[in-house]
This record gives C-alpha cells, sequence and structure tokens, in this order.
C-alpha cells in the first residue's frame, strides 16, 4: 500500500472529520492511482469506453504516464518521482505535473470528500457561456453522494516544492464557482500537489465561500447522466 503525505486546513471538522484536519497520511493502492488517472473527467465507467478503441488507447495513455512519472519507495511506500520524470524537459514535467494535480484530486475526492465523479467545469462552456472567465474558474465539480451536495475543486501540480502563490490562486479559483443548479457547493476546494523532495505532498484546503461568481445553472438529469442512486455508477 502507498501513502501520500498531506497537510488539510479550513475544513469544518466536526462536518468532514479529523482526516481533513492537519498533517495526515493517505494510503492508496496503485490501482486507486491508475483508477483515479483513467476516470478523471469521466461521469461514469460507461464514457470510460465511449470511444472503443480509442479510449483504450486514451486509458493506455493515462496509465503510462501514471507509470513512467511515479513509484513506489520500498522502504518508506511513499509516492515519489522516478528517475525519468525528474530528467524530463521542463515543459514536459509541466504537462505532466499538471496531470498529476488532477489524479490526486480525484484520489482525494473519491477517498476523502465521497465524491466518486469529477468533471471538467469547461465541458460545460458551450451551453454555459463561461468563456468570459478566462483562468479565474475552476478545473472541476462532483457530486458528494453521502451528503447530497456539490464540491467544486481546483487542482495545481508542481514539479518541485510547495508555490504559495499558486495556492492562493487556486483558492480563489475554487470560490468563483458559487451554484451549480441553483445550489451552493457544499465545498470548495483548493488542492495542490507537489514535491518537496523525492516524495510527493499535497496541500488541501476548503477556502471561505464567495457571495458572487460562477452560476452553473444546471440539473441532476444534465449532469450528464450522472445518478448518485444507480448502482452501476459507485465507484469499484
Amino acid at each position: 500500500m502507498a501513502t501520500i503525505n498531506y497537510l488539510a486546513s479550513d475544513f469544518d471538522v466536526t462536518t468532514w472529520g479529523s482526516l481533513l484536519s492537519g498533517d495526515k497520511k493517505l494510503t492508496c493502492t496503485w490501482a486507486d492511482v491508475v483508477r483515479a488517472a483513467i476516470t478523471l473527467g469521466k461521469h461514469n465507467y460507461a464514457a470510460i469506453f465511449k470511444y472503443n478503441s480509442f479510449s483504450k488507447y486514451e486509458m493506455i495513455f493515462r496509465a503510462a504516464m501514471i507509470y513512467t512519472s511515479l513509484m513506489e519507495d520500498s522502504g518508506t511506500y511513499k509516492i515519489r518521482r522516478t528517475e525519468l520524470f525528474k530528467h524530463l524537459d521542463p515543459s514536459e514535467k509541466g504537462a505532466i505535473s499538471y496531470f498529476l494535480g488532477l489524479t490526486n484530486a480525484k484520489i482525494f475526492a473519491e477517498k476523502l470528500l465521497d465524491v466518486p465523479w469529477l468533471m471538467h467545469l469547461d465541458v460545460y462552456k458551450p451551453k454555459h457561456k463561461l468563456d468570459h472567465l478566462g483562468n479565474t474558474r475552476p478545473d472541476l465539480f462532483g457530486y458528494n453522494i453521502s451528503k447530497n451536495g456539490w464540491v467544486v475543486i481546483e487542482a495545481k501540480g508542481r514539479s518541485r516544492g510547495f508555490s504559495r502563490k499558486a495556492f492562493e490562486k487556486a483558492k480563489a479559483q475554487s470560490q468563483n464557482l458559487v451554484s451549480i443548479a441553483s445550489q451552493n457547493p457544499i465545498l470548495n476546494v483548493a488542492i495542490q500537489s507537489y514535491f518537496p523532495s523525492d516524495a510527493i505532498k499535497v496541500k488541501i484546503a476548503d477556502p471561505e465561500a464567495k457571495k458572487d461568481g460562477i452560476h452553473l445553472d444546471i440539473t441532476m438529469e444534465k449532469w450528464i447522466g450522472y445518478n448518485r442512486l444507480d448502482n452501476k455508477n459507485k465507484v469499484m
């Protein structure tokens, strides 16, 4: 079992529990990590296989990015960078770090926030007039199946150490989605994955909600087939 050290702050502990307060360790399997990479941005398992052989190639591509970039330390069980990842070109590191940041967001959403599916907000741009928001909008959102509420997430990924500036920007972006389907999100989450040394670490926070921002006018039916009562859509 691999571990990811993380620091959680600003969550209501009475609602979300001690796992979202202070320095903790998240335990996961490599199957968890690969599944998070593959299911990111999908609304159910059928969507993963939607494009037949091309979908299979996409799964292989996403899994390959995990296995070429990350490995488990045999002594500490921490997930750390591979030598290949450390010697990539900076632009390549940037692209993979972004993907790893999104993947970690998916793992944490599933394991700590009870959000099995995360969709990209940009998927909804054409129908919901979000283009004018530029880079101020968050990356992801999903539905918490135990508390019946929406969760908004902005994910950042770094190939080196923690960036306070990037994390503050992530907080601001997560706050900018203020309602979904006429409901206020129950969480607006900022999460940054980074490498203070070889081992990956995550910082996650729930900044105070804002009153003004993006209103995403969708219904549960428009959540692209998502149905929290459908057993077929549950995480394996």
